[in-house]
């Protein structure tokens, strides 16, 4: 009785223990390869068939294939010199997969052209340039939600060398004699080329000599700087004043003090002296010293004297001064310009 009892109660752990590992198993991501063969040479393409499983309650994201520069070589613990630490491995062919255009070593899970969820199967090709022995792992898969991955180490791979690889690389041959061939024309091509490139370059160099030198020895005509004439500056920046519409947009006191600048410019170019740092009494009073025609002065008084107001008094005269000011000012600046002699064919 006592032995059935022992019985039943491990037959009953035994269905836990494999309901537990099952379930186990269950949410975990699993990546196995199998090799085509497992000797190759160095560079030779080596076809993998690889196969994915992801649980059901998941979904694959993308599948890492970055795993794939980090196989080790198993011969490098025995001998370091002569073998390299890792696989130095090529993927020639990616089969039906699409790798990223941003990682080629990642692989979309809209690249895998419509394999079902939860199993995954591709058969790629790849080739390994260095000599040893290697273990080729399933490539990693990366689900939502996140599961735990369990790579499957596939069979091992031997890389091999021929003897014609060791006897090209490390064969000792026998030292020939230097053969020395009669000399022919095309021995002396380079030094002719390199003669005639030198000429070309002393002729041209020499062309440049004497082009500077005869444009040193030419006289450079200049056409002279005909600087604008007092009445003729005036008269430019009256006009501009004139298209900016100032005193029409309320700018009286920008308006008056523009046209009296104008004004003291021209006659501080016209007649040489301080005007714009003189009062409006003491301009008139300097031009009594000058050719000026005195005509004119009340007219000019006029305007210095209102503009003074505005800038100073703050007085807000009547809008159609403003024009009359303007048109004042040109014709003081036509009446008083300073007349130049005619330009004869002679002179």
């Amino acid at each position: 009785m006592m032995s059935e009892q022992n019985k039943l109660t491990s037959w009953f752990l035994s269905l836990i223990i494999s309901f537990l590992c099952y379930g186990l198993v269950a949410q975990q991501a699993t990546s196995s390869v199998t090799l085509e063969k497992e000797v190759a040479l160095i560079g030779d393409p080596i076809t993998l068939y690889i196969k994915i499983s992801v649980p059901a309650t998941s979904k694959a994201k993308n599948i890492d294939l970055n795993i794939f520069k980090k196989i080790q070589n198993l011969n490098y613990i025995k001998d370091t010199l002569r073998f390299e630490k890792f696989a130095d491995l090529e993927i020639l062919d990616y089969g039906t997969w699409k790798p990223s255009s941003a990682d080629p070593m990642i692989i979309p899970t809209a690249n895998l052209n419509g394999a079902p969820d939860g199993k995954i199967q591709n058969t790629m090709t790849i080739a390994i340039y260095n000599e040893g022995a290697f273990s080729i792992p399933g490539p990693e898969v990366i689900a939502d939600p996140n599961v735990d991955f369990l790579p499957v180490n596939g069979q091992i791979l031997n890389i091999q060398v021929t003897e014609k690889m060791l006897s090209d690389s490390l064969a000792l041959h026998p030292i020939k004699d230097i053969m020395i061939e009669e000399a022919n024309i095309s021995d002396y091509l380079k030094y002719i080329y390199g003669f005639l490139v030198a000429l070309a370059l002393a002729g041209i160099g020499y062309y440049f000599y004497k082009r500077k030198k005869n444009q040193e020895n030419t006289p450079i005509y200049q056409e002279p700087i005909i600087l604008p004439t007092a009445d003729e500056k005036a008269m430019e920046a009256l006009t501009v004043l004139k298209t900016k519409q100032l005193w029409q947009q309320g700018y009286i006191k920008e308006y008056q003090s523009s046209l009296t600048e104008i004004i003291r410019t021209y006659l501080e170019d016209r007649y040489v002296f301080d005007a714009l740092e003189m009062t409006t009494d003491e301009i008139i009073a300097q031009l009594k010293s000058t050719d000026f025609d005195q005509q004119y002065k009340d007219n000019l008084k006029e305007i210095l004297k209102v503009a003074d107001l505005v800038k100073f008094a703050k007085a807000t005269p009547d809008e159609n001064i403003h024009q009359i000011f303007m048109d004042k000012a040109v014709d003081f600046v036509i009446n008083t310009k300073n007349i130049y002699p005619q330009k004869t064919a002679e002179s």
